[in-house]
């Protein structure tokens, strides 16, 4: 599992909040790794939850994209 806090504006209140993200279960799509389960906390209290069924990138990029110029 993977954590990270952040300080981010709550929309509704326009008040910081401490926000906590969780990313868990990965999962190899196309050679890189995904999160599959994602929760998010605000103020400790959950915020949202998201479960990825499928994850499909939009394109593939060629390998000379990433080569030295």
């Amino acid at each position: 599992m993977v954590r990270f806090e952040t300080r981010v504006r709550d929309e509704a209140t326009a008040q910081e909040v401490t926000e906590e993200s969780s990313y868990s279960e990965f999962k190899t799509v196309e050679g890189t790794q995904r999160a599959m389960k994602v929760s998010i906390k605000r103020n400790g209290k959950s915020h949202a939850d998201i479960e990825v069924d499928e994850f499909k990138l939009s394109e593939k990029l060629d390998d000379s994209v990433f080569a030295k110029p």
